[in-house]
């Protein structure tokens, strides 16, 4: 697993948040599901080495 930060909207505030996921992909997705679509404002970018 590798770790994602992405940026999302949540009860109307803007926050940086991390998932853990195979690739970009799978990030996004887990992110969709938590949040809503129209909730995920940035494209995860991987952190780390992972």
């Amino acid at each position: 697993m590798k770790q994602f930060r992405a940026t999302v909207r949540a009860s109307g505030l803007v926050v940086t948040t991390i998932v853990f996921a195979e690739n970009t992909n799978f990030a996004t997705k887990i992110l969709q599901a938590q949040f809503g679509a129209n909730n995920v404002i940035s494209i995860p970018t991987q952190i780390g080495h992972g």
